[in-house]
């Protein structure tokens, strides 16, 4: 039987991230995961799909929610963002438990933390993150500074609520890798030696 292979890819808003985790999954031939979560748990759990589309990777109050992953119940919260990030957390947990896949955010290298996977986090020097959203977006470079700045800490402040580790932090990730070091074929090439190595033990 085929060994599964999860890997999960944390990033930087406009690291490559998604691209990355893309071409990793065509090259290994399994499924990728990004808004793909959005739709099955809207289908598992009768969400509206706008709806979970909105609240995607969005942080809530910590202040009036002080509660982590693991301290949570499936299905008793008062939130609308916490209802939805756990219906995104139970379809990737169910995922896990018969398929292979690549999955960009949403935690997963934390609610994926017994599983034998291969946690990565792609991050970026500014001017190249700056230069590809300038070109994604058609912003000028103030804006997408900007933009990115947004992002990231949205990025930081969603995982940090839901999880006992710390975002782009290196001790909570198997592989940290900078896309302007190694581009993004020099990455998925990295993750691939990586995952060759995971499979092999």
């Amino acid at each position: 039987m085929e060994k599964q292979i999860i890997v999960t890819i944390g990033r930087e808003f406009g690291s490559g991230g998604h691209e990355i985790a893309k071409k990793l999954a065509d090259e290994l031939g399994i499924k990728l995961y990004d808004k793909e979560i959005i739709k099955a748990a809207a289908e598992k759990f009768h969400f509206d799909e706008n709806v979970l589309e909105y609240y995607d990777e969005k942080p809530i109050n910590s202040v009036l929610f002080p509660l982590k992953l693991d301290s949570l119940p499936y299905g008793a919260e008062e939130s609308v963002e916490k209802r939805a990030a756990v219906a995104e957390f139970s379809v990737i947990r169910e995922k896990s438990e018969k398929e292979s896949f690549v999955i960009v955010g949403r935690c997963a290298e934390h609610i994926l933390r017994d599983k034998d996977i291969v946690s990565v986090f792609i991050s970026a020097e500014k001017k190249d993150k700056v230069a590809r959203i300038c070109e994604k977006y058609n912003l000028g470079e103030t804006d997408a500074a900007a933009l990115i700045n947004r992002n990231d800490s949205i990025r930081k402040h969603y995982h940090d609520f839901y999880c006992d580790d710390t975002w782009a932090d290196a001790t909570s990730y198997s592989l940290c890798l900078s896309s302007s070091a190694f581009g993004i074929d020099g990455c998925v090439e990295l993750i691939k030696q990586s995952v060759a190595l995971k499979k092999a033990k």
